[in-house]
């Protein structure tokens, strides 16, 4: 799961890359208003993960830098499908 973040090394990604991996569910939540990790450098690490082949799950919530309730339920959602 990735909370209000990105990929820093996104150009190392294919790289350091294991195919086992694109197996597993990515969660990525993220504030609309966030001033630390702009949505929009999470928005380039979404696309670049689902061009290499991840399954991505995206939320965008209308807050800063910070967790909300909603991301919580989803997060929970999250985990109990992948999970169970």
């Amino acid at each position: 799961m990735v909370l209000s973040g990105y990929l820093p090394l996104a150009q190392q990604l294919e790289r350091d890359m294991y195919l086992v991996n694109r197996a597993t569910p990515i969660f990525m939540g993220h504030g609309s208003e966030d001033m630390i990790v702009p949505v929009q450098l999470a928005n380039r690490s979404r696309q670049q993960l689902i061009a290499q082949g991840h399954s991505v799950e995206w939320h965008e919530y209308n807050m800063a830098h910070s967790v909300c309730n909603a991301e919580i339920t989803d997060l929970s959602k999250w985990l109990r499908r992948i999970l169970l």
